[in-house]
């Protein structure tokens, strides 16, 4: 079951930082922080991804959100 409150919170820090960030590099940032869990971040990551509201880059499992999911990466 996602967690709204995780989801909201990895979405603002991947929306400011504005480049693709690894997964790893997420979890370390924001585990511990309002009692997050790894697991957490992790599946909050997985929903923005499901949700089209960010994106896997294949090239080294990086993560970027993208808040106009119309636009294509390259």
């Amino acid at each position: 079951m996602r967690d709204a409150k995780a989801v909201k919170l990895v979405a603002a820090a991947l929306s400011f930082v504005g480049r693709p960030a690894a997964a790893s590099e997420v979890v370390d940032a924001f585990e511990g922080i309002d009692g997050l869990r790894g697991a957490q971040i992790i599946d909050a990551l997985s929903s923005l991804v499901l949700d089209g509201r960010a994106r896997m880059i294949p090239r080294g499992e990086l993560i970027y959100y993208d808040p106009s999911p119309t636009r294509e990466l390259r």
